[in-house]
């Protein structure tokens, strides 16, 4: 396996387009708010905004991991050097990961991620409160999905910063006794990298198996 170690042009170049998106839809959603006087209901929502952002990023983070693991191989257009291959290659030697610097570890996601933000950004309406929400979900959701890969290579990481390791005793990132199922044996359970609440009963239910049922020459081949 070749660990890339320096950041290309494509992740120095994803990274800052991500952080603008950012900043650009935080300033948008600061200069909404600013037009209501309801700042405290506001607060009360976003606090319900947080958990739904959570649910989804992991939910998200589960298939793409899943699809990757089970579908194509590192020769599919577009998505097979990029996110298939990596994936594959992590079950090899999950500890390679930490070989990454912070731009090649999240480069490609913060790419994925500035395309979703455009939309939010220019697409959705501030006319009124509930599209307001939607916004702030946005921004929710696209700080930890772009994160996600970076909080999978902590899960990794035989001695994480501190805080780090709060963070993942709390649940609010992914641990590495949550994590550690998904690379026990088959690989074929415990998908969700972003948060991992719902790798239990995604596992339980066979949610990803059921709506996208793996052939068993390509179960064999990820395996």
């Amino acid at each position: 396996m070749t660990t890339k170690n320096f950041p290309t042009a494509f992740d120095l170049i994803s990274s800052i387009a991500f952080l603008f998106l950012e900043v650009l839809l935080v300033h948008k959603i600061w200069n909404a708010l600013a037009n209501y006087n309801q700042l405290g209901i506001e607060v009360l929502t976003f606090l319900l905004i947080i958990p739904l952002g959570f649910i989804v990023s992991d939910l998200i983070s589960g298939l793409v991991h899943y699809l990757a693991d089970n579908f194509g191989n590192s020769d599919t257009p577009i998505f097979g050097s990029t996110f298939i291959e990596p994936f594959r290659s992590h079950h090899d030697d999950p500890g390679d990961i930490l070989k990454h610097n912070f731009f090649v570890t999240n480069g490609n996601t913060f790419f994925i991620v500035a395309i979703g933000l455009v939309p939010g950004i220019f697409l959705f309406p501030t006319s009124s409160l509930v599209w307001i929400d939607l916004n702030i979900f946005w921004l929710i959701l696209s700080i930890l999905t772009a994160f996600t890969n970076q909080f999978h290579k902590w899960a990794h990481h035989p001695s994480p910063h501190k805080l780090v390791k709060l963070l993942q005793k709390s649940g609010l990132i992914i641990s590495p006794k949550n994590h550690n199922i998904h690379h026990q044996a088959t690989t074929d359970k415990y998908y969700c990298i972003t948060c991992g609440w719902l790798n239990a009963i995604l596992h339980k239910t066979q949610f990803f198996q059921r709506i996208l049922p793996i052939e068993k020459e390509e179960n064999a081949e990820s395996t």
